[in-house]
């Protein structure tokens, strides 16, 4: 379990990064939470608001594959955010 939740946490750490690094008129909050949980990643910018939901599998994962669970989450996350901040 503790490795399970290193890997993921230095998955979000690399996600992070990365989002960071997007041009300078996004802007990028890590581990929003809101009472059930934290968003791993909130993106406001000119193409909208967005959540990022980071998973450690290694690999490539065909759209086909992903499991429902994982949706079921980021689609959760989504309507959360949606809610407090009035953000479409």
């Amino acid at each position: 379990m503790a490795e399970r939740a290193a890997r993921g946490a230095e998955a979000e750490r690399k996600v992070g990064a990365i989002l960071e690094g997007l041009a300078p008129d996004w802007h990028v909050l890590h581990g929003v939470w809101l009472g059930h949980g934290d968003i791993d990643h909130v993106l406001v910018g000119p193409g909208g608001t967005f959540t990022v939901e980071t998973k450690s599998h290694g690999g490539y994962i065909p759209v086909d594959q992903i499991e429902e669970r994982m949706l079921r989450q980021a689609y959760a996350e989504s309507k959360v955010l949606k809610k407090v901040s009035g953000l479409e």
